[in-house]
């Protein structure tokens, strides 16, 4: 009897630590787990509502259409003069900040950027077109 109340202890202490670090992981993974996955898992609700560049950065603001979202983050890459740039809202663990506005700075190191793509999994959506007249 004793044998059994010492295993049911040690069940319940190893359940315990292993929901414990569950609980613990979700919510770093949920909020910046995503950058795993590149943009594959970037949402397609953001809206740019400015755009400047410079030599070395970019400069992007804007917001969501979901009032409920938070944003937590921002990927990108360069490839052949255009800058895609993912963004990434969190509706459920969102709440240490509940502002779905962004205001992001990406650095280029002096890369001329011609076009600016704001990309969700397959979406993709021109922001900014470099004049070429």
């Amino acid at each position: 009897m004793k044998q059994n109340i010492k295993k049911h202890k040690k069940l319940f202490i190893i359940l315990g630590v292993v929901f414990l670090i569950i609980a613990l992981a979700a919510y770093p993974i949920s909020r910046y787990g995503w950058k795993l996955f590149g943009f594959t898992l970037c949402d397609t609700t953001a809206f740019a509502t400015s755009v400047d560049i410079d030599d070395n950065f970019v400069y992007l603001k804007g917001y969501t259409a979901s009032s409920a979202a938070a944003f937590v983050g921002y990927t990108y890459r360069i490839k052949d003069n255009t800058l895609y740039v993912g963004m990434k809202y969190n509706i459920l663990l969102g709440f240490t900040d509940r502002d779905g506005s962004f205001d992001i700075k990406i650095p280029i190191d002096n890369k001329t950027i011609d076009k600016i793509i704001i990309k969700g999994g397959s979406y993709e959506e021109v922001i900014y077109e470099k004049d070429v007249s």
